[in-house]
């Protein structure tokens, strides 16, 4: 977790040649830390930092699930390894 809140991470499947078009929007997003493109199952891979789950919600619901490229995703909350 990340000192301002949580961290997650969000697996990206995109419609078929969407996913350049896809990295474009996700870069203009301000609490998206990292994108890579990855091969297999899901094309891209990103790092969510947020203040709060309710900010991370509402940024994922309006600002990535919202666009049309995206087909599914798989979100994982980061967990600091420190406690176990």
């Amino acid at each position: 977790m990340s000192e301002s809140g949580p961290t997650m991470f969000v697996l990206i499947s995109c419609t078929d040649g969407e996913t350049g078009k896809t990295i474009e929007h996700l870069q203009k997003i301000s609490s998206v830390k990292e994108i890579r493109s990855t091969d297999g199952l899901y094309d891209i891979i990103i790092k969510v930092e947020s203040k709060t789950d309710e900010e991370f919600k509402h940024m994922f619901n309006h600002k990535i699930r919202s666009l049309d490229s995206i087909k599914y995703t798989m979100t994982l909350e980061a967990i600091d390894s420190t406690t176990y």
